[in-house]
């Protein structure tokens, strides 16, 4: 077999070319290829392939006369020094049908080497593929997890702005307010937005649990540790919720004793098992909740002042609805879409003269009494728009509010008790009233009674607050809203 010049000066660009004859001796081997075996291309010439190129399977598509693409077979390479995997194609010479010989190419060279570096591109490309999905995620449960508060008040919209501040940090975060604010749903959403979402969420209402139960149940128990413990023992709510999140609701009623131990566990990320000796380790972000006064607990001797500050190095005051107003009509809507889902309802909405009565009442209960009320006034309504004549209850329950008020603050000082009762919103029966004329003669009210209260304390308006039960801020914007600079 003879080989060409033509042909010869275009094998040589191949990677690593040689060609056999029918006897298995090589008639062709190009230059690169003899580098990589380190022998001369005029030695190998007349060689049987099975002594220059060790492992080669060309002498077996003589006996097949079939090719082989993409076989891998190991070769020691003299310029690096090093063995090498190669992928090579070989394939059968035919002339008139004879088989007289066989060629091979190599088509990949250091598969091994190539293959590696592949794989570590290939993980970085995966590792950012994995970075912005997370980022996709968080981006995501943010939208999802902060629309769940509904709401666009200034106020509310600050809350929402540290809430993303703080989501991928670890800090103990406090979340004050009255009952029925929604305190849980921001917790929620803290957790949802943190980087340990898919870990547990676990929460515990420390005011629901007696005292003596409730070490168990934040910290476990062995076996045997008390009459009626489980035999296996039982983890407790710090190791459900490793590498996760863990609320304390109502962490104002938790014991002093048991203070003092969360204290330390918060300090250590370590706990014991209620009649353990082991050290358990945890990883776990605390969330506290609470509507009392923390600092006037401590000032009662009825909360650490160490723990206070250590729960507390970030706060969130949720607002009472009464001074978020603006957000009672967008909740409405929201509670009658819940509603209509939840009990095959379809009510269209409330009407301005509802959600005028909405924005005058006070809410005591917070955004929980608007729920219950809307839920109330949806199956009262069933398809049709929510109007005044359903919101009787109502209307007697904002003037027994204000009559209470009123009472209240006249009761509390002979003197003032001699002067114009606070009975206004209630001397005409409210059935007979204008709407106007009822959120007229309530404002009215309220603005009688601050100006008593402020009267009675002489000026002081921490006091005020306290004796309308009503919080500071709240007084403030009522002072603002009245025009009252007493």
């Amino acid at each position: 077999m003879k080989v060409s010049r033509l042909l010869l000066d275009a094998l040589e660009t191949f990677p690593n070319f040689v060609i056999i004859d029918k006897n298995a001796k090589i008639v062709y081997l190009n230059d690169s290829y003899a580098n990589l075996l380190g022998i001369s291309q005029e030695y190998a010439i007349g060689q049987p392939v099975v002594d220059i190129i060790p492992g080669t399977r060309m002498a077996e598509i003589l006996k097949t006369g079939k090719p082989e693409i993409g076989h891998l077979m190991t070769l020691y390479d003299h310029t690096k020094q090093q063995d090498i995997t190669i992928a090579c194609n070989r394939m059968p010479i035919y002339r008139d049908g004879q088989l007289i010989g066989a060629a091979a190419v190599t088509i990949m060279q250091d598969v091994v080497h190539t293959v590696s570096q592949l794989n570590t591109e290939l993980s970085a490309v995966r590792k950012e593929n994995e970075y912005y999905k997370h980022e996709l995620n968080m981006l995501r449960n943010q939208f999802d997890s902060l629309n769940r508060i509904v709401g666009h008040s200034t106020a509310l919209t600050e809350i929402k702005q540290t809430i993303s501040d703080y989501t991928a940090s670890n800090l103990p975060i406090l979340i004050t307010g009255e009952t029925g604010v929604g305190k849980e749903l921001f917790a929620r959403a803290i957790h949802e937005l943190s980087p340990r979402k898919l870990n547990p969420y676990v929460k515990i209402n420390c005011a629901a649990i007696p005292a003596e139960l409730l070490e168990s149940e934040l910290f476990g128990y062995e076996a045997g540790a008390f009459s009626g413990a489980s035999k296996t023992g039982k983890p407790g709510k710090f190791e459900l919720a490793n590498q996760g999140t863990l609320l304390l609701d109502e962490i104002g009623e938790m014991p002093l004793t048991l203070q003092s131990k969360l204290l330390r566990v918060l300090q250590e990320q370590e706990i014991e098992r209620v009649g353990g000796v082991k050290t358990i380790q945890i990883n776990v972000r605390i969330i506290c909740c609470t509507n009392q006064n923390l600092q006037q607990l401590i000032r009662e001797k009825k909360f650490r002042n160490d723990l206070y500050y250590r729960i507390n190095t970030v706060e969130l005051k949720i607002p009472p609805l009464r001074d978020r107003k603006e957000d009672i009509p967008e909740l409405t809507e929201h509670f009658i879409q819940k509603y209509n889902n939840e009990h095959d309802t379809h009510v269209v909405g409330a009407n301005t003269d509802v959600l005028q009565l909405f924005q005058t009442y006070q809410w005591p209960g917070n955004v929980r009494e608007l729920e219950h009320i809307v839920e109330r006034l949806c199956t009262i309504n069933q398809n049709q728009i929510i109007t005044p004549k359903s919101c009787g209850f109502l209307i007697d329950q904002i003037s027994n509010t204000q009559q209470f008020l009123g009472n209240k603050i006249a009761d509390s000082e002979p003197l003032l008790a001699k002067s114009e009762p606070a009975h206004t919103a209630t001397s005409v029966p409210a059935s007979e009233m204008s709407w106007n004329d009822l959120a007229q003669k309530i404002q009215t009210t309220e603005r009688e009674a601050i100006i008593q209260a402020l009267l009675q304390t002489n000026g002081n308006k921490a006091k005020a607050a306290r004796l309308l039960n009503i919080d500071r801020s709240s007084l403030y914007y009522k002072l603002k809203k009245y025009n009252i600079t007493k």
